[in-house]
């Protein structure tokens, strides 16, 4: 009892002895980046828009490919320029296919759901159905690019006595973001559409960026070397 009480407290003051730690807690409770396009919005969009489940499996095949290609690249580029500046830029980039998507939509009066056993539904335009896939395939590279790098920034400012536990605890709360965020979108699509939704979607996933300069590592510099940030880089999406 005594050992499970002195982890307890330091688990504690791991997540509060220092301000990188306890604001590590706020951004594991944020959306890193825009998200819809890698969640339940991307899949039920494809539906509607008419695409087989060989165009699906395709397209799910690219995404996967260029994601892997690119946490590789996202490690190597925060061990050269700094995890935090890095990791901004990469949440800022996750934005643009979002927002392009969301024009794109618009502009098509793709608005609200389409039910896809309605009889006579409308068709999307060849400038739909490729804005939409070229969005999905350049939004992986930037969420892959982002997602070693993230992993990386939450091991730096672990403390080494229980760092395997808070990082499990960080990473359990990034991905309660990813239920939270799912359940609110699928609730906006409904009532105000899709451009709207993404458009949310791109201005919240913005709001981690006032915390991160708050994130310095706790061993000293942003381009501190980890191993953990190679390696975080070929970790699946969460």
């Amino acid at each position: 009892m005594n050992e499970l009480a002195a982890f307890i407290r330091e688990a504690y003051r791991a997540f509060t002895g220092s301000r990188a730690a306890l604001v590590g807690v706020i951004v594991s409770l944020l959306p890193i980046g825009a998200y819809a396009l890698s969640l339940a919005l991307q899949s039920n969009l494809a539906v509607e828009l008419g695409l087989s489940d060989n165009q699906i499996a395709q397209l799910n095949l690219a995404s996967t490919v260029v994601f892997a290609i690119a946490c590789i690249a996202g490690g190597w580029l925060s061990d050269r320029y700094g995890r935090r500046r890095m990791l901004a830029l990469f949440i800022v980039l996750t934005v643009v296919p979002t927002l392009w998507l969301a024009w794109t939509m618009l502009q098509q009066h793709w608005i609200m759901p389409v039910e896809v056993s309605m009889p006579n539904r409308p068709q999307p335009s060849d400038v739909l159905l490729i804005t939409f896939w070229a969005a999905v395939i350049v939004y992986n590279v930037f969420q892959g690019l982002y997602y070693g790098v993230r992993s990386a920034l939450f091991m730096d400012v672990t403390t080494p006595a229980v760092a395997a536990t808070q990082f499990t605890a960080y990473m359990a709360m990034a991905n309660l973001v990813i239920t939270y965020t799912s359940w609110w979108q699928g609730l906006s699509i409904v009532r105000w559409g899709y451009p709207v939704t993404l458009g949310l979607d791109a201005a919240f996933g913005l709001v981690v960026l006032f915390f991160l300069p708050f994130m310095a590592p706790k061993r000293g510099a942003d381009a501190a070397r980890v191993p953990a940030a190679s390696t975080a880089a070929s970790g699946s999406t969460g």
